[in-house]
């Protein structure tokens, strides 16, 4: 179960830290910039997000097998618990013992994948600022509309008709209404009667209950912050300290001052928001660029969310597969410390360079 929960979440995990388009990370901490006026070269982020992406990418690839072929050779070797090993082989056992038959898919079951795929096709691109990237594209996703004087839609676009936004335009009220009416339609086609359905969305959600109140009780904490606006009076503290230093040290210690923020301000776009105004411009007065300190923070966030229990993609992914958080800790800690290291050590070299 470690193999297959690691291979998923760190494979993730190392996307995300590596952005370079991810409009909830780098493109908020982009568009923070533009707002006061910073200019940013999106190929620098591109480039470096790349770097950062292939080698975490590869440490983790190296960190999964190395921990796969020891248990392989000696299962006792394993670091779950046998409690752990008895909640897996319980939710998976039956799945796991099926790998190996040959199953032939029908019509439906057909249908099934492809409205599944389809649904994150549509998910993705509904993501994408199309208006930033293709004029052209974002106007055929919003064809028919009718705007006012003020830019309010009188009349929606085509594509806006189901979330309320057309596509290109869509944040997570607009993808959580999408998910939603694809998993009735999905439903549907999987030939399910309305009891059933219901009954498999109540499943499904009751997973992740246990999740969603930790992530939210964990949360808390952040909440405080933004409406006492301790946030910014703590970024403002950093930033001071970080005035004069030279890149050398400018870069790890903001990537220090990013790690430790990043528990208090778990979400990317939030931080993004609260904190690039301040350290955006610090960084182009001290003469480095706005592109590594837009790294800095992705990087910074990025491995912060491979183990904290506020990241719902961890703690989510941890529930389905049966294996507690502080087994998960023990499992990636060292990788973790290898991570940071090495990102920052990047960072520092970018920022020195650029």
């Amino acid at each position: 179960p470690m193999v297959g929960a690691a291979t998923v979440l760190l494979g993730a995990g190392c996307g995300c830290l590596g952005s370079t388009v991810n409009p909830f990370a780098v493109g908020a901490a982009v568009d923070a910039l533009t707002g006061v006026g910073i200019e940013v070269n999106q190929s620098i982020i591109i480039g470096l997000g790349a770097v950062l992406w292939i080698v975490t990418t590869a440490m983790s690839i190296f960190f999964v097998m190395n921990y796969a072929k020891k248990v392989k050779a000696d299962k006792g070797s394993t670091i779950l618990s046998m409690q752990e090993l008895k909640d897996a082989e319980e939710a998976h056992g039956k799945a796991a013992s099926e790998v190996h038959k040959e199953v032939k898919l029908t019509g439906r079951q057909k249908g099934v994948l492809i409205a599944f795929a389809f649904t994150f096709v549509v998910m993705i691109v509904g993501f994408i600022p199309l208006a930033d990237l293709n004029e052209g594209v974002a106007n055929f996703f919003d064809a028919g509309a009718v705007y006012d004087a003020d830019g309010n839609a009188v009349v929606q676009g085509w594509s806006a008709l189901i979330t309320g936004l057309p596509i290109g335009q869509w944040y997570f009220d607009e993808a959580s209404t999408w998910f939603f009416l694809m998993a009735v339609l999905i439903g549907i086609i999987g030939g399910l009667s309305e009891k059933q359905i219901v009954n498999t969305f109540i499943t499904g959600a009751a997973d992740m209950m246990s999740v969603v109140l930790v992530i939210a009780l964990a949360r808390g904490i952040s909440v405080l912050m933004a409406n006492t606006g301790l946030d910014v009076y703590v970024l403002d503290a950093a930033a001071n300290a970080l005035a004069g230093l030279s890149g050398v040290i400018f870069a790890p210690m903001s990537f220090l001052v990013y790690f430790g923020l990043s528990f208090l301000i778990p979400s990317t776009s939030g931080m993004a928001t609260v904190s690039m105004p301040i350290m955006g411009p610090l960084a182009v007065k001290l003469g480095f660029s706005p592109e590594v300190m837009v790294m800095i923070f992705s990087a910074a966030i990025g491995v912060v969310n491979l183990f904290t229990p506020t990241s719902g993609a961890i703690m989510g992914g941890l529930a389905l597969a049966k294996i507690e958080w502080t087994t998960w800790l023990k499992f990636a800690l060292k990788l973790i410390v290898a991570l940071s290291v090495v990102c920052a050590v990047i960072l520092t070299v970018a920022c020195v360079l650029l």
